[in-house]
């Protein structure tokens, strides 16, 4: 029974792995640079930091290393077989922990749509 179910599983999983594929290749064969929306606005690093900082033990102690953003696909919240197109930056932090160490860098993916954030994501 536990291989049965498990074969369901994998053969659901890679059908919509092979579904988004198809809607993203479609998606992108008409884009252009305004099909990725407006780029979010300076400061959106400030917000980020402080989100972040919320659910860590020691907020003081975070460090954070920002990359450039850049045009990606993602996602939809609604459903996980229709992308979309936005843009996208990675952040890594570092903070300490209960026992007053660091430990060490976390990356994670902010992903905007239209300026505005829309998720965040490992």
């Amino acid at each position: 029974m536990k291989k049965i179910f498990v074969f369901l599983f994998v053969f659901m999983l890679s059908s919509c792995v092979n579904t988004y594929q198809n809607n993203l290749d479609k998606l992108l064969e008409d884009a252009t640079e305004e099909s990725y929306g407006k780029a979010p606005k300076d400061g959106y690093q400030v917000y980020a930091e402080r989100g972040i900082k919320a659910t860590l033990k020691d907020p003081d102690s975070a460090k954070f290393k920002w990359g450039k953003l850049y045009h990606c696909d993602f996602h939809s919240r609604d459903s996980f077989t229709t992308p979309i197109l936005g843009w996208c930056t990675e952040v890594s932090y570092n903070a300490k922990n209960s026992f007053g160490g660091y430990v060490g860098y976390q990356t994670i993916e902010l992903r905007f749509l239209n300026g505005e954030l829309y998720s965040m994501g490992l």
